[in-house]
């Protein structure tokens, strides 16, 4: 791997272009020396004779392919670093001369406007989302209780419904019970009937045997036989006895066919009066049905009305919350205002005072100035000087200066007044007056509104308009 060092040396720009083979991987031996004519460290390739020589001319060949991908990788990755810095550089001038520029103070105060409408829009749907929230599980907890109500009008029903199947049922198996026992009661009659029959064949046929015996019994004595008395009493008694057995007989089998009979007419009855009451059963069961079909569809209709009050109910708050957080936003807007205007008249009002305070400080100076003066045994008018000051030098054209200054006083002091008519003091006439030492400082001023002047004098000197 001696052979990679100078290539990834080399610049990119220098690189030999290595033509490949039909087949891959395989090198001319020009490649070979090429790559050794570029790199004078390495001596120059031998003839390739032998099998050896050509495989490593071969593993020579794809470690210098290798390589090249390698180098037009690095050199590929190197511009793309550059063009990185470069448009770092072009940004990072963007954001100097951003924020150099007053332009970037505006976009500033543009945004955090934005912004801050964006936050108050977001609490706004934060709010609205907790309302409907919260009307969302009030009616959650509403639909919940109408569907355990449901729940337990369907149970009724299913209920309802598996009596009435038994009911039904227990009807029809009276019904059965009734058909069967028509047919076994028109059964026992026919074999009443039957054996009614039977014994009415039975006791004509003993009638004529009877019949044919006294006839026989007629002939016998007509032409009597040598019968011995004995066996006519013993034929006589076996037919009493046989006869007496055949009515036993009969009288046992008609008394168990009357008393099958009465049992079979009471179980009719019986199943005549049941299936009486399982249709009165029946009866109160769909009543009862009606009823609860009756009370479903109330309970339907009342929950579809309660379904629609709540929803106006709910439309009806929704308007509201936004009535009042448009009132709202309005209040602020308002109170922002106010503060606003507050605060302005804050300011002309320390500006005024400041003005006040100014002329009042110039009217007092050259108050004093023009009354001296105008005395005629002032000081100044004697050119004489208080002890322990110096001279004052009077200008010309003190009194128009004066006169101007008193109006100019009065105009801020009436636009001081309109402002805050609550602090102005009483006034008995259109003046204000000047009182010495009554007035130390601005804010005494204010609240007395009296002002004072100094004179040598100490006289009160009213500066009228």
């Amino acid at each position: 791997m001696n052979s990679c060092t100078p290539l990834c040396s080399q610049p990119l720009a220098s690189l030999p272009a290595f033509p490949l083979l039909q087949s891959p991987g395989i090198f001319l031996p020009s490649i070979l020396q090429q790559r050794r004519r570029h790199n004078p460290r390495h001596p120059p390739a031998a003839p390739m004779l032998s099998t050896e020589s050509f495989a490593g001319a071969r593993a020579l060949g794809e470690e210098s392919l290798q390589m090249w991908d390698l180098n037009k990788r690095l050199e590929a990755y190197l511009a793309r670093v550059k063009f990185l810095e470069e448009e770092n550089e072009v940004l990072r001038a963007e954001i100097q001369s951003a924020k150099g520029s007053p332009a970037g103070d505006s976009w500033r105060v543009k945004y955090e406007e934005e912004l801050r409408a964006l936050r108050d829009a977001l609490d706004h749907a934060f709010r609205e989302k907790c309302t409907a929230e919260l009307a969302r599980d009030n009616l959650y907890e509403e639909v919940q209780q109408v569907k355990s109500r449901c729940q337990k009008e369907q149970a009724a029903r299913e209920e309802a419904k598996k009596q009435l199947n038994l009911s039904r049922k227990e009807l029809e198996e009276e019904r059965r019970a009734q058909i069967w026992l028509k047919e076994r009661a028109v059964q026992l009659e026919k074999e009443v009937e039957a054996l009614l029959e039977v014994h009415e064949e039975e006791k004509a046929g003993l009638d004529q045997e009877i019949a044919s015996f006294s006839q026989s019994l007629e002939s016998f004595r007509c032409a009597p036989v040598a019968f011995q008395p004995v066996e006519v009493e013993d034929y006589s008694k076996r037919l009493s006895e046989i006869w007496k057995g055949a009515v036993e007989t009969y009288k046992t089998e008609v008394s168990q066919l009357e008393g099958s009979l009465c049992q079979a007419k009471e179980n009719l009855w019986k199943a005549v009066e049941d299936n009486q009451q399982s249709q009165l059963q029946l009866q109160h069961l769909e009543k009862d049905l009606a009823g609860l079909k009756v009370r479903k569809e109330m309970l339907e209709e009342s929950l579809a009305r309660q379904w629609q009050e709540q929803r106006g109910e709910a439309e009806k708050f929704q308007l509201a919350m936004e009535a009042l957080e448009q009132e709202k936003q309005s209040l602020r807007v308002q109170i922002a205002q106010v503060l606003e205007d507050r605060q302005q008249l804050m300011h002309l009002k320390m500006s005024l005072s400041l003005e006040v305070t100014r002329a009042f400080s110039w009217q007092r100076f050259l108050g004093a100035i023009g009354r001296c003066e105008q005395e005629p045994g002032g000081l100044l008018a004697r050119g004489l000087q208080p002890p322990g000051q110096e001279r004052i030098r009077v200008p010309r054209g003190t009194t128009d200066c004066c006169k101007k200054l008193s109006v100019t006083f009065f105009l801020l002091k009436y636009t001081k007044e309109s402002l805050s008519p609550a602090h102005s003091p009483p006034r008995s006439r259109a003046g204000l007056w000047l009182q010495p030492g009554r007035a130390s400082s601005l804010r005494d001023a204010e609240s007395t509104g009296n002002f004072g002047i100094g004179c040598t004098r100490g006289r009160n000197f009213p500066l009228s308009v």
